[in-house]
């Protein structure tokens, strides 16, 4: 076999529970690789004995898989070879070609980790320029390590240092060269200014990447009687992950960071903590070398003040303590900034008034691994009814959740939510970018879900998954109270490819068993576009996979349940949608939901039956002003009551059962290719007591005449017999003069 050119070493940032990690490099043997626990400190520890299992090898990659937890660790994963040569081919024998290739692939295997070790030393060890002898440096006592002017390093005498005028810390270096010395990484020290008397000069250097990196020249340290004196309240420091050991003077009030632990990435302010205490060390709050607290306490921060870098890389932690610094006081705006932020745990938002912002949807993206999701709100059961049902307090939502500008994704093929609005109140989402950008066949992703809300308002959202764009449950529990809800420009798209056998929904509302308040006050509006996977264009194994728009779906309880009320949708455009409005699939045997919808300006193009439904009786739909392109049937067991200006266009079936009585429309051009009504004037012969008229309506069934007789001075009862669709007979009490006429009219009634 060949040995790939690949590091031997891989890294995996540690998990809660299970996993297996890969093995991205060949090996021959489980003794041939090391595994170890990296803290966040970079000390590296042995796992327990039988905490992982290695498989793979023989020449090929492979895996660990640890059976506990390790979060909060770096799991390292190593190539460590045994040097040894193990084949041998005695005189006169076979020269096998695998044995061969097995010992030079194992040299190769040696020799690759041989390399990262010299990398790795070279990296932590004290270097001079290539072609340099200095000799060797002894470890003498009571010397340091310093760099002469060529910066060449060599042995000195502690004390041998240039003395300058005397602070009330430490020493005064007069060059750069001996501050480096004293603290290769961050060097400081304190002197007298000799310009302002009376007050104190701290000069501190990060030398950690630029050998001439002087990052702070700043008043500190200043005694207690010469504080007036200092003009800047703030101190810089160059990552606030390196305050503890920067010293800040008593006169400061606040620090100003140039990153959080890396320069130009997070960089803000923070404000000395003042109260008794005690502080607890967070990723927002630390301590400085001297003992000063300091905290992020502004009202609006970005995830890049915790450590996120944006960069794809793993997150979790940084945004973890972000939202908690976003819960910790009400009203707090939390930025997400450009980049791809992941994270493998559930951030959720439980403070009142909390926004997260980003810089638009397709800009700042959080991608969520292993599916973690975002989650607004906290459903805390505090106790169960006699009969099962969970108690919440309502006093325990939280209220005003914003999320606006950013982009929510699965990173990986992990089945989830995206977004889980959960126990809260007036929830707005806008300008979101909610779905997957690719997906495998087994992965089922929702977009956006909810769970005991109310106010919820969804504002140019776009959605694209392929199992649930917006999935509403509704609770059996002790308070009912899913309600109001306003989507207003949205995009609810199933257009990623279903996984076999769904049956995916733009908009599913699902009612828990037992469940009997109604979902009142839902209004879809303002140009919002729902469509569905083309079937026909894209087939799925197992397939078809039929779409629906508003799916209704409830369980096998029986009975009558007052599911839908107050639902309304307006100037909205179904598209592909195999069943847009589809009250019937989904039920449970012998659940009768009643429904009463309104649909207006609405368009359902290329589908089957546009409104299904289970009971006419039951179900009802208004609608006015809709056209229906493409579709095989406009209703199938609903009744409707049409307004003005539907259309049919190509859609050759009004109602799958035949038009019957059940549909009352209010207007009388109310559907192409259908006749409402009819009216005309009669001729009466002088002295007959009836005359017979004739006509043709769509209905079979329900007709009312109005007539108005056209001879003044006729005073004459009017009556009607047997009416048909065709033809009917108007008769008067009295015999008609010479010259009378009657204008009739026949409807529908």
């Amino acid at each position: 076999m060949t040995v790939a050119k690949l590091p031997r070493v891989n890294e995996y940032q540690g998990v809660a529970g299970p996993m297996a990690f890969a093995i991205k490099f060949q090996f021959l043997a489980s003794a041939d690789i090391s595994v170890s626990l990296r803290d966040p400190a970079g000390v590296e520890q042995a796992p327990s004995a039988g905490a992982f299992i290695i498989s793979g090898g023989n020449g090929a990659t492979g895996q660990v898989s640890f059976t506990g937890s390790t979060a909060g660790y770096t799991v390292v994963i190593r190539g460590r070879t045994e040097i040894s040569q193990k084949t041998e081919y005695p005189y006169g024998n076979n020269f096998p070609s695998a044995n061969h290739e097995r010992a030079v692939d194992r040299a190769a295997m040696i020799d690759q980790e041989q390399q990262d070790q010299i990398d790795e030393t070279k990296r932590r060890a004290l270097m001079v320029p290539a072609g340099s002898d200095v000799g060797d440096i002894r470890p003498e006592p009571q010397t340091v390590i310093a760099f002469d002017d060529n910066r060449v390093p060599y042995p000195r005498p502690i004390g041998s240092f240039p003395v300058g005028p005397s602070g009330p810390a430490n020493s005064t270096f007069t060059q750069l060269a001996q501050l480096k010395a004293a603290d290769p990484t961050n060097g400081s020290f304190i002197r007298a200014d000799a310009t302002n008397p009376g007050t104190y000069t701290l000069v501190q250097g990060d030398f950690s990447a630029d050998a001439n990196d002087l990052d702070v020249v700043a008043l500190a340290g200043v005694p207690t009687n010469q504080a007036a004196a200092v003009q800047d309240t703030s101190l810089y420091v160059p990552t606030f992950d390196k305050l503890s050991r920067t010293i800040v003077g008593q006169a400061y009030d606040a620090i100003e960071t140039g990153g959080y632990d890396t320069k130009g990435i997070g960089g803000g302010r923070y404000n000395r903590l003042t109260g008794a205490g005690p502080f607890i060390a967070t990723r927002w709050r630390r301590q400085s070398r001297n003992g000063q607290w300091f905290e992020k306490d502004e009202r609006v921060t970005d995830v890049t003040h915790f450590g996120a870098k944006g960069d794809g890389s793993d997150s979790t932690a940084a945004m973890l303590a972000a939202f908690a610094w976003l819960n910790e006081r009400e009203g707090r705006t939390l930025n997400v900034p450009r980049g791809s932020f992941v994270f493998s745990q559930d951030l959720r938002v439980t403070s009142h008034f909390a926004s997260i912002i980003g810089e638009g949807k397709s800009a700042s993206m959080l991608s969520g691994r292993q599916g973690a999701k975002i989650v607004l709100g906290t459903a805390i059961i505090t106790g169960y009814e006699p009969d099962g049902r969970p108690i919440r307090t309502a006093d325990g939502k939280v209220l005003f959740p914003r999320l606006h500008g950013i982009g929510v994704k699965p990173d990986g093929a992990t089945s989830q939510k995206c977004i889980y609005l959960e126990n809260c109140d007036n929830a707005l989402l806008s300008e979101l970018d909610v779905g997957p950008f690719s997906i495998s066949n087994n992965a089922i992703v929702d977009g956006i879900s909810t769970n005991w809300v109310q106010w919820t308002s969804l504002e140019h959202v776009f959605t694209n998954v392929n199992n649930f764009a917006l999935d509403i449950n509704l609770k059996w529990e002790t308070d009912e109270n899913e309600d109001h809800f306003f989507i207003n420009a949205c995009q609810l798209y199933i257009g990623k490819q279903p996984s076999i056998g769904a049956i995916p929904a733009c908009i599913r509302i699902l009612r828990e068993p037992n469940r009997s308040a109604p979902f009142w006050n839902f209004h879809i509006f303002g140009r919002t576009h729902f469509l569905g996977w083309k079937a026909a264009d894209n087939p799925v194994p197992g397939g078809p996979i039929d779409t629906s728009g508003i799916q209704l779906q409830s369980p096998n309880d029986g009975g009558i349940h007052g599911t839908l009320a107050g639902f309304s949708i307006d100037e909205c455009f179904f598209e592909d949608v195999t069943y847009p409005i589809d009250m019937k699939r989904k039920l449970g045997d012998g659940a009768n939901e009643g429904c009463s919808l309104k649909v207006s300006n609405t368009t359902f193009m290329r589908g089957a039956i546009a409104i299904w439904g289970r009971d006419s009786t039951k179900q009802f739909v208004a609608l006015d002003g809709c056209e229906f392109v493409d579709m095989s049937a406009v209703v199938e067991k609903v009744t409707l009551n049409a307004g003005n200006r539907n259309r049919r266009h190509n859609t050759p079936i009004f109602d799958t059962e035949g038009f019957f009585g059940k549909h009352r429309y209010v207007y009388l051009d109310s559907m192409e290719g259908v006749t409402w009504y009819a009216e005309g004037v009669a001729t009466v012969t002088s002295g007959a007591t009836e005359v017979s008229i004739s006509y043709a309506l769509s209905a079979q069934y329900g007709y009312e005449v109005v007539t108005d007789l056209l001879v003044p001075n006729w005073a004459t009862s009017v009556g009607m017999d047997n009416p048909t669709p065709t033809s009917a007979t108007i008769r008067f009490g009295t015999a008609a003069p010479t010259g009378a006429r009657v204008r009739w009219r026949v409807k529908i009634s």
